[in-house]
């Protein structure tokens, strides 16, 4: 081939328009006036294709037509020779700058036309340029031949009259769009989609060329777009048309936003027009985008960009009784703040639908004539990160459904949302199984109505950190399944989990046994502003008919540093188990930890004996009125104790002698350990031991100390 292309390359030099370089000569003579010498006809080559450039997808072949005319000028035949023009017989060659990925046959029609059949042999064709060269020269003589190029060019697409960014905004309530792309291939580019709700067939996809001179093409895509009618946020697709190799020839963004109004997201609540209410009904809405209110006796209303601070939405009834309001559109907030206090305990009866209102707040708190509420079928909770007080003081609630939280997979916290839902007798099983929140503060404080909690409450919810008061003064409680917290294995705090449960008699051993990843169990005190009053909190605070402790409740919880008021005020506790702390090495906290326990009469033998890391003993068992024996070797394995104010205050029954460590024959007590730097930390124990009158060391003690 390189012999063949460089015996054309001196013809080519040479115009590639004579039969011989030599015709320069003739010429010279013709100019000098030798006008009657007979010449030899001049042949020429003229190559034509039928077009520049072409695209060559990989395994893909375009054609490209070519005609060669033979011309010929000058000279004379008078000596009566055949025409050169008329015996020429053409050959050709093609070949490929890049043969790795090009290849290229001639189809030769007949000796002046024919075609090239170019094919793309590797997935980078389409994607990388290139060139085809025709070469045609007669087989009687080499020296007239001529050439032609053909370029390959890498595939394009570009949107036509693209949208800003090269997204399309379609309606919530779907459409059918119309994509014009322009392509410099005539074969059709297909549009790569995977999202469900657009619907695309490439068959109802048209194809025509851009103009009558261009090898670029007018693709059209028709596209499907269905009704956006689920959850809350506005949902993209991202669309894209890629070669063989996988590279991204062109891309756009379709946006669809919710269609608010679509049936099926419809709210439906169920109201009472009475008289006393004078027959007007308040609605929990507020923030309105827009929405329409079917107010069930035939009125309809259109509402627009409506906030109700100081006129709340309500319906003035001609008759008395119960109506089913229908409510649809985009509404921002669902909250009573804004009904009159009176309404709230004689208008709103039941939620029977949530639908989806696009509701970014949800809060029905103290409407305490709300005596049912429906599961979330509709997505209604899908956004709501923060359920605080949802249903505080819902007074008339007596259960609650399966499903109410199981499309609510935003959520992050349950605090106060049942809080002093007194009318609850139980709760269903997975509550928040779909929710999984990270904490549950005071989520069914004074909920005195519950007698009893389903095993899998708590089921599903594996990233919840922390239960502050969550069952606080659920009085009605009178025991506890063993595996109420076993999914929340990522759990690091429970705080003052069941305080004031007064009706509790037992604790199973393994409540807290999947709870590997605890730090503390430290309670807390709440200060009430402007009043010279606050309240210890603590795990089991106040839990008065507590009367015995398992001694494996904290066993698989090492990591636990503080138990702080843990058991204050658990006036009937009668005993607390040697090994209740055993697995607890890295516990630092004890303060208040039996506090006013007023039935326990003696602490067991080697109950510290693994905590060595103890430092704060204040209020342990301060006011435990019936504690009448301390083992005397209590803290031998404790050397960190720092703090123990009021330890042992008022413990008026207490009687032998005050705990103490013996080094070397000598006696060390609390109130001692200052004298002995090198194996005690010097603990600050003011009132320690007060009261304690009978205690036969009592009248040795720093006075500060008693």
């Amino acid at each position: 081939m390189k012999k063949w292309f460089q015996r054309l390359l001196l013809p080519l030099a040479c115009v590639s328009l004579a039969t011989s370089c030599g015709l320069i000569d003739e010429l010279d003579e013709e100019d000098n006036g030798k006008d009657n010498v007979p010449t030899t006809p001049t042949t020429l080559l003229e190559l034509q294709l039928e077009r520049a450039a072409a695209t060559v997808p990989y395994g893909g072949v375009v054609r490209v037509g070519f005609n060669t005319r033979i011309i010929q000028t000058g000279g004379s035949t008078d000596d009566g020779s055949e025409s050169t023009a008329e015996s020429l017989e053409l050959v050709y060659r093609a070949e490929t700058s890049d043969p790795q990925l090009y290849s290229v046959e001639v189809a030769q029609e007949s000796n002046t036309s024919g075609a090239l059949l170019i094919s793309g042999i590797d997935p980078q064709a389409g994607t990388t340029t290139g060139e085809v060269s025709l070469y045609v020269y007669a087989r009687s003589d080499e020296h007239i031949n001529t050439y032609a190029q053909l370029v390959i060019e890498s595939l394009s697409c570009e949107l036509q009259n693209a949208p800003n960014e090269n997204t399309y905004l379609v309606a919530p309530e779907g459409e059918e769009l119309v994509v014009d792309i322009v392509c410099n291939t005539s074969e059709l580019q297909p549009l790569e989609i995977t999202d469900e709700w657009i619907k695309y067939d490439t068959s109802e996809c048209s194809i025509e060329p851009l103009d009558e001179t261009s090898t670029y093409t007018l693709q059209r895509h028709r596209l499907h777009i269905e009704p956006h009618t689920q959850g809350t946020d506005s949902r993209k697709a991202w669309i894209c048309i890629r070669s063989a190799e996988g590279t991204y020839l062109l891309d756009f963004t379709i946006v669809q936003e919710v269609d608010y109004a679509a049936d099926g997201r419809e709210m439906v609540l169920l109201v009472r027009a009475s008289a006393g209410n004078a027959q007007t009904v308040y609605l929990p809405l507020d923030q309105i985008e827009q929405c329409t209110i079917d107010w069930g006796d035939g009125t309809r209303e259109r509402y627009e960009q409506t906030y109700t601070y100081d006129n709340p939405l309500h319906h003035v009834y001609a008759e008395a009784g119960e109506y089913r309001v229908t409510i649809s559109g985009h509404v921002k907030a669902i909250n009573s703040f804004r009904m009159p206090t009176g309404a709230t305990t004689n208008c709103l009866l039941a939620v029977e639908k949530w639908g989806n209102l696009g509701a970014e707040e949800i809060s029905l708190q103290g409407v305490t004539s709300l005596q049912r509420i429906a599961p979330d079928t509709d997505g209604a909770f899908a956004n709501i990160t923060v359920f605080d007080r949802t249903f505080a003081l819902c007074t008339g609630l007596t259960e609650l459904p399966d499903g109410l939280f199981s499309q609510a997979t935003s959520a992050n916290t349950f605090e106060l949302t049942f809080y002093e839902c007194t009318g609850l007798k139980s709760l269903p099983d997975g509550l928040f199984e779909e929710a999984n929140p990270t904490t549950f503060d005071m989520t069914f404080a004074n909920c005195t109505g519950l007698t009893e909690l389903p095993d899998g409450l708590f089921r599903g919810c594996s990233n919840a950190d922390l239960f502050n008061r969550t069952f606080e003064k659920c009085t009605g409680l009178t025991s506890l399944p063993a595996d109420l917290f076993a999914a929340c294995t990522g759990v690091s705090r429970f705080k003052s989990t069941f305080q004031g449960c007064t009706g509790l008699t037992s604790i199973p051993a393994g409540l807290f046994a999947h709870n590997t990843q605890v730090t503390s169990f430290n309670g807390e005190v709440i200060y009430y502003e402007g009043i010279s009053y606050q309240e210890y909190k603590g795990l089991f605070g106040a839990c008065t008919g507590l009367r015995s402790i398992p001694e494996e409740l904290f066993a698989n919880c090492p990591d636990a540093e503080g138990f702080s008021m843990a058991f204050i005020d658990c006036t009937s506790l009668e005993s607390v188990p040697a090994q209740l702390f055993a697995a607890n090495t890295r516990v630092t906290d004890l303060s208040s930890v039996f506090e006013n326990c007023t039935s326990l009469t003696e602490l067991p033998d080697g109950l510290l004996d693994t905590n060595t890391q103890l430092q704060d003993i204040d209020d342990m068992c301060s006011g435990c009125t019936s504690l009448k024996r301390i083992p005397t070797g209590l803290f031998d394995h404790n050397r960190l104790i720092n703090r123990c104010y009021m330890a042992f205050y008022s413990c008026t029954a207490l009687q032998g002698e005050s705990p103490y460590t013996e080094i070397n024959g000598v006696k060390y007590h609390l109130y001692e350990r200052s004298n002995n730097p090198i194996e005690f930390t010097a603990p600050q124990g003011d009132r320690c031991f007060t009261g304690c009158r009978n205690l036969s060391d009592y009248d040795s003690m720093p006075e500060s100390w008693r």
